[in-house]
Order: structure tokens, then C-alpha cells, then sequence
């Protein structure tokens, strides 16, 4: 790939304009087959998704979680595709690729450079029509659902709602977990699987949607020819069964490790095309706000947000509203502590959504409301893969008029409508009540149980950043010398800013992300529309003022194995970071969006003009790491974790280019060699984390991994002999090529949204201590050679292994 090509791709990617879903072509192909094409200039990449209208509600028992089971077997060989080809090629390409099944749909993704758009139509093509599948690979995929499903199973609030949902819905499929139930999963037959994917996978039950820099009439042509031979058909009917109106008030007590206790009380709500559908949206913006309707980002969880009526009721209150096809749930989840009272929770809450159903609110209140839910619906759509999803998601729910019409609907909401939606919808008699209350923890062997916000979902876990962004990118100084990078993006009318931070130990104050992902730095972070920058910096300078220095903790006090896992490898391996100053002092401000420079630099110039940028919090490790590292969990665990962690050159040096791509080779989300052997021939584990941590000075390398108890020991050894091949079986030439196109790639087609630009941005700053161009960082993954990658094998697979689990270590 020639540098010049690049450059000229990158230079003018951002700032044509905003998203607008009006704008989309909607076509529908003799054989039944929905596309929805939508042309966005404004980045070099095309989303692509095609949404199957078949999910959880389609089964029955004793064969639930055939929809997912299918959706994983379908990232499988295909006709044109073997092995695992519709994955590697988009890994290769620089794209990303995720899919997830849910109650009404199942999709598929991919996110690609626009000169790999015919690679992504004709890997759907085949999914759709030419899927092998075999009775050779089903014992692996099995392994690998039921290491998924048990990964969900470590965490009470899981179970909870599991058991929740499965007795909120008396005679509607809709009460299954979409992973399905163990037993069934156990015994799922090849027959089964064939079966599900010829009854539901074809043109009339199928929404074509595709997002990005094309031209589309040249695309539907193209899509014509691909699946317009296809035979046609029909969509796959709604579940003939109608959940009756709930007559009263059904509870469900679990018990789980304390000393807090888990609640969930959830309520029967309206589909996206029920004419209540708007009116409750509103509704549940006055009782709590919302995180939008894109369930791609939060599928449908967010947390109460303050001023609202149930604000301040507990800490950590979510509400949950996931948009669905007929009659679902709106449920409220949280936590008390040890000493507040159950029966309390439940009054209060009641008493707060009773003045909803006694008292109209004001025009005053309904009008803000309504304001703050729009502001929400703006961050639904900051990517062209935010926009394909909507368009298939809405269309796959019958319902994409209800999404391009929402902004005028919600505005025509009155005040009697809110007080209709809540009496008809939220009387005390409707409540489903759970709690998980302190007692011995039981790991499950029969039931699955899956967070609300990780449904089905099969995606490639995040790989490190490299984006087109950094070339258009400006860096402005602040009269005390902070940095400024700002970046304009106009996809969406939303703003992101990011205050980058010294330290690592710092309480977040009032719910604001303090997480940053290298070591040694924190930061403060907010979205907010463009048009509030003056209150969007205002609450940041406070939150800033507000932070504070902690204590800290142990690594051995995690509770949960998997943030137990990467405690224990920061510790081992990167070295432990705690903040060195008791008052934080920002690095630099990162902004991205829709932004005018010279209303931006003055406004920021007003509130942090005076602040002193701190210095590198960079120390290197001492000492000699471990070998191996065991910890022991208090309790049973559905799912140890296993960890690898070596340390490696800081991401600012040449020296790390071949760690970066022998890290590739090794492991990329699904795929590179341990993850083709451990998941999709063996089936031992649903997913590894692959990571290259970095800051100005000091780097380290990271694979962390859920695995059955029972399949530890066999995944810790298939672990050490896929490192001890890169010595034996050394990378070849194509290995090398392929990460290199992977890496040139991913600068094409990652980080469209603004928080995911900020943080590049920021990782940028910490890395190099400045920007750095497109021809600069092209050179320096095309300057990656084969005899650089086979020089570092020698100390990339000289690390430290980590295991948390419950058994005690072996030979102990």
C-alpha cells in the first residue's frame, strides 16, 4: 500500500457533515430482500449489517439458544470462504467485525476501508445462502457458547435478571435467555442447527443495511447482482402468543455473596411500533433518563441520571428499556447496602412513580424532558456503524417509521399522555420483584444467566487504536500551557471532552469516567451537544475540582475474577501506578466533535487558562516478574480467568513496531493463531483480550481469557505450546504482510466516534509526547519486517502466566 495512497484517503475525512437517517434509500428486491443505503463522505470507511429477523423468540424448549448457537456456527466456513475466512479476511482488510443475537434479530457487521466493501457483501451473500456447517466443528462451537454462558454466571446481578425476566413473562418466549438453557445447549444436534438456518436465513426475512462513502446506485446495482438470484420469500412470522396483562405482583429471591443486596423490579412496556411507544420514552425520561434507543451502545441500560424522579434513590440506579417487537420489559436495577432495608427500597420507589400516575407534570417539566431525551437520540448516531445498525434494527422491528418520525412524536407527547403510559403500565399489582440478597454463593449448573447488556453478543473484543484522525487534528496552548487538541467531526451535533489526568488512583466524582486504559493516567471525561460547551465545561471544571486522591487496593480484594485477573497483570507485569499528588492536575484537554475553534479555545481558556500542565507520571517496573502467578477466589467461580502478560518497547519507540505485529500473529480478538486453535478448533474458551499497554517510556503486552474450571488446565497448556510455536514455527513472510495491512487498515476505519477519537488522541499525546502524521505512522508499519518480528520471539515468549480460580494450585 503506497503512503501517498493513504495520506490522500486521510487528509479530508472528517467534517462533511452530520448523519441524517432521512437521507437513506430504502429498497426492496423482488425476492424480499430489504436494503437501506445511506451515503456519509465524511470518513473512508463502509459500515455494512445485515439484520436476520429471528432471535430468542423463535425457539422453543428444549432447543433454546439455537439462534445463537447458529449465529456463532455462521462465523464458520462458507462455500467461498473456508475455515474461518469471513473473519480473517475482515482482520485482514483493517476492518472490524462483530454480530449479536437478541430476542427479535440476529446481525452480523463489519466495518471496512470502501475499497473492501465488495469482500463484506459477498461474505454476507454466502452467511445468508452457502454456510457450512459441520457435524465435525459442533463439539467446539459448543464449547465455546458454554464458556460464553458461563463467563455470564460470576455475576450475581447475571443470575438475577435471568431469573428475573423468565418470571416477568408467564407463556411468551420472550422469558428465555437468548444463550439458551444449559441442558438444551448440551444437546443441540447438527439437524437442529440446519434446520433454524434454512427456516430463518434468507431474503425476505433479512434487512440489508449499508452506511459510508459510496455512491449508492453503484452499490445497490452491486447488491442486486449478489443476491437478487436468490429465491424469494417471506419474513418469518411474530410468536403467535400474546403475554396477558400482569394481575399481580410476582417476586423472586436469590442469594447471593453480600454484604449488599441486588434488586430488579421490572414492569411489561410497549413495542416500538405500539402508538404508547413514544409517550412512555418520555415517561421513563422523567423517572430516570435514558441512554437513547441505539441498543448497539447500551443495550437499552443507563443510569439514572440526576434531577430525575428516581435520582438519589440509590447510588447505582439503571433503568433498562430495550426497544422490541411486541410487548417487552422496562425494569429499574441497583443496589442497597447491609444495613438499608428491602421493603424500604420498594416504597420509596413506588411512592416516586405513583406522583407520575396522581399529578399531570407541568408543560415546564415535560418540555425539558422532552429537550433531554433529544439530546440523547443525537449520540445514538456518531458512525456510520451507529446508522446501519438503527436502519436494520428499526426496519428488522417493522418500526423504521417510528425511528425517522420519533423527533416530531416525542415532541406532540402531552402531559395527560405521561400520566396515561403510567397508570396503564406502572401500577404497583404489574411490578416483578427480585432480589439477590447475602447468603452463600451458588455457581449454577442448569440455568444461564446474562447481563441485559450482553446479550448474545459476539463481537471482536477492541484492538488497539490507530486512526485516521491524527493528521487533521490541532494542538492550540492554553495561557498556563496546557495542551488543547481539538479535532472537528461533524457526524453528529455532540461534543466529547477529555481531561487528561496524572496518576491512576483517583476517585471518579458523580458518576464521571476516570478509566483511561494506559498505565500511570486517569482521565475525566463528558459528552454533552455542541451547543452547551459553556455548562458542559462548567460541570467539568467542577468535577475536576472535586477530584480526589485513593487509597487504593488490593488486587486480592477484587471480587470478580476477571478485574481480579488484570489487576494481578498490571501489578506482575506493568507495575504498580498510584497517583503521586493529592490534587489532580490535568496533562492535556482532548475535544472532538462538532466544534468551532474560536468558540472552543476562549471557553476553555475561561475555566482551565491557569492550570499548570503536571509532568510524565512514567516509572519504570522494578524487579524480576514471576514466572507464574496463582490466585485463589474466596468462592466457586462459574469461569476462572487466565492471563499472559509480558513486558515489551513504550508504543513511542521503533522498537515496538514487531511486538505490535508478533502480537498480532499470536492474537487478535477471535483469530490469530491461539485463538483459531483454543476457540474455534477446541473450543475451550468464547474470547481473548489481546492488549499492548504504553505510555511515553514503558510498554507490556496482555492476554486475558474466561475458561472453564475443568478446561484451565488444558487452555493453560495449549497457551504455553502456541508461544513455544512462534519459536519452532516461526512467523512466515504472509503472517507479517497480513499484520501490516491489518494495521493500515484499522487506520482507515477505526475511531469514528468522538470518545473513541479523544482517547487516540490522548493515547497519542502520552505515547509520543505529540501527533504524529499519516505518512509518519504508515512508515512505520510498512518499515515492519519479518527478521525484525523473528528477533524479539526470544523475549515476547519469556513472560508471566497468571491464573485466578477457586481450586488451590496444583501441587499445593
Amino acid at each position: 500500500m503506497a503512503i501517498s495512497w493513504l495520506a490522500a484517503l486521510l487528509l479530508p475525512s472528517l467534517g462533511l457533515g452530520a448523519l441524517d437517517l432521512h437521507q437513506a434509500r430504502v429498497e426492496r428486491l423482488d425476492n424480499g430482500l430489504t436494503v437501506i443505503l445511506l451515503e456519509d463522505s465524511g470518513f473512508p470507511a463502509v459500515s455494512v449489517q445485515m439484520l436476520y429477523r429471528t432471535g430468542g423468540r423463535d425457539e422453543q424448549y428444549g432447543q433454546t439458544g439455537l439462534a445463537h448457537f447458529l449465529e456463532h456456527m455462521a462465523f464458520r466456513a462458507t462455500d467461498n470462504f473456508p475455515d474461518t475466512d469471513v473473519v480473517s479476511r475482515i482482520y485482514a482488510a483493517g476492518g472490524e467485525w462483530h454480530g449479536y443475537t437478541w430476542i427479535d434479530q440476529t446481525t452480523y457487521f463489519e466495518t471496512v476501508p470502501v475499497s473492501e466493501l465488495d469482500t463484506a457483501l459477498r461474505i454476507e451473500v454466502d452467511r445468508m445462502n452457502r454456510l457450512k456447517i459441520p457435524g465435525s466443528k459442533l463439539e467446539a462451537e459448543r464449547g465455546a457458547v458454554l464458556a460464553e454462558m458461563h463467563g455470564y454466571s460470576n455475576d450475581p446481578a447475571s443470575l438475577l435478571h435471568d431469573q428475573l425476566v423468565f418470571t416477568a413473562f408467564q407463556g411468551h418466549p420472550y422469558r428465555n435467555n437468548v444463550i439458551g438453557l444449559e441442558s438444551d445447549i448440551q444437546r443441540v444436534e447438527l439437524a437442529d442447527i440446519k434446520a433454524f438456518y434454512r427456516q430463518h436465513y434468507h431474503p425476505g426475512n433479512a434487512v440489508l443495511a449499508i452506511v459510508g462513502d459510496m455512491d449508492s446506485e453503484q452499490v445497490l446495482s452491486k447488491v442486486r447482482e449478489l443476491f437478487g438470484d436468490f429465491q424469494a420469500s417471506q419474513p418469518s412470522p411474530l410468536p403467535r402468543t400474546v403475554e396477558a396483562p400482569q394481575q399481580g405482583l410476582r417476586r423472586i429471591d436469590l442469594t447471593g455473596p453480600g454484604p449488599g443486596s441486588l434488586f430488579e423490579i421490572a414492569y411489561q412496556a410497549p413495542s416500538a411500533r405500539n402508538m404508547d411507544f413514544p409517550a412512555f420514552l418520555i415517561m421513563r425520561e422523567l423517572l430516570a433518563g435514558s441512554g437513547g434507543i441505539n441498543f448497539l451502545q447500551d443495550n437499552g441500560m443507563a443510569q439514572v441520571r440526576r434531577g430525575t424522579l428516581l435520582s438519589g434513590l440509590t447510588d447505582d440506579l439503571r433503568s433498562w428499556y430495550p426497544v422490541s417487537a411486541q410487548t417487552y420489559l422496562f425494569s429499574l436495577a441497583g443496589s442497597i447496602g447491609p444495613d438499608d432495608s428491602p421493603v424500604s427500597l420498594e416504597e420509596g420507589m413506588e411512592q416516586r412513580i405513583a406522583s407520575l400516575r396522581s399529578t399531570p407534570v407541568s408543560d415546564q417539566v415535560l418540555s425539558r424532558a422532552i429537550g433531554d431525551l433529544k439530546r440523547e437520540l443525537a449520540f445514538d448516531l456518531q458512525t456510520t456503524e451507529d446508522a446501519a445498525h438503527q436502519l436494520a434494527y428499526f426496519d428488522g422491528l417493522g418500526a423504521l417509521g417510528v425511528l425517522l418520525d420519533l423527533g416530531d412524536a416525542i415532541e406532540a407527547v402531552t402531559p395527560g399522555e405521561v400520566q396515561r403510559v403510567a397508570n396503564r403500565y406502572l401500577q404497583p399489582h404489574q411490578r416483578t420483584i427480585g432480589w439477590s440478597l447475602p447468603g452463600e454463593l451458588r455457581v449454577p449448573g442448569e440455568s444461564s444467566a446474562e447481563r441485559p447488556q450482553q446479550f448474545g453478543v459476539h463481537r471482536k473484543p477492541r484492538q488497539e487504536s490507530s486512526t485516521a484522525t491524527a493528521s487533521v487534528a490541532t494542538i492550540t496552548q492554553l495561557s498556563g500551557g496546557l495542551p488543547v487538541i481539538w479535532q472537528q467531526a461533524m457526524a453528529s451535533s455532540t461534543l466529547h471532552v477529555q481531561l487528561l489526568l496524572a496518576g491512576e488512583a483517583w476517585e471518579a466524582p458523580e458518576m464521571l469516567s476516570t478509566g483511561f486504559p494506559e498505565p500511570g493516567y486517569s482521565s475525566l471525561a463528558m459528552s454533552f451537544l455542541s451547543s452547551e460547551l459553556g455548562q458542559g465545561l462548567d460541570g467539568l471544571a467542577r468535577q475536576l475540582d472535586k477530584l480526589h486522591a485513593s487509597p487504593g487496593y488490593e488486587a486480592e480484594s477484587i471480587q470478580d475474577p476477571a478485574g481480579r485477573l488484570e489487576a494481578l497483570l498490571k501489578v506482575h507485569i506493568g507495575g504498580p501506578q498510584l497517583a503521586g499528588n493529592k490534587q489532580a492536575t490535568p496533562l492535556a484537554i482532548v475535544v472532538s466533535g462538532d466544534l468551532e475553534p474560536e468558540v472552543l479555545i476562549p471557553a476553555l481558556e475561561q475555566r482551565f487558562g491557569k492550570l499548570v500542565p503536571a509532568g510524565s507520571t512514567s516509572s519504570a517496573p522494578q524487579g524480576v516478574p514471576y514466572k507464574q502467578v496463582f490466585s485463589g477466589m474466596p468462592h466457586p467461580v462459574a469461569q476462572a480467568q487466565l492471563g499472559y502478560g509480558v513486558r515489551a518497547p513504550g508504543l513511542s519507540t521503533a522498537e515496538s513496531a514487531p511486538w505490535r505485529a508478533l502480537l498480532y500473529i499470536l492474537s487478535h480478538g477471535y483469530e490469530g493463531r491461539l485463538g483459531k486453535e483454543a476457540i474455534s478448533k477446541r473450543g475451550l474458551i468464547y474470547y481473548i483480550e489481546s492488549h499492548y499497554h504504553s505510555d511515553s517510556e514503558r510498554g507490556w503486552i496482555s492476554l486475558a481469557m474466561g475458561v472453564d474450571p475443568l478446561k484451565r488446565e488444558a487452555m493453560a497448556a495449549l497457551l504455553q505450546e502456541q508461544l513455544q510455536g512462534l519459536v519452532s514455527d516461526p512467523p512466515t513472510e504472509a503472517e507479517v504482510r497480513e499484520a501490516r495491512q491489518h494495521f493500515l487498515g484499522r487506520y482507515l476505519t477505526e475511531n469514528q466516534s468522538n470518545p473513541e477519537r479523544t482517547s487516540f488522541l490522548a493515547r497519542q499525546w502520552i505515547q509520543h509526547g505529540r501527533l504524529l502524521s499519516d505518512k509518519e505512522i504508515a512508515r512505520r508499519i510498512e518499515s515492519i519486517t519479518r527478521e525484525q518480528v523473528l528477533a524479539v520471539i526470544p523475549e515476547f515468549v519469556n513472560g508471566t502466566t497468571v491464573v485466578v480460580d477457586h481450586q488451590a494450585q496444583p501441587g499445593e
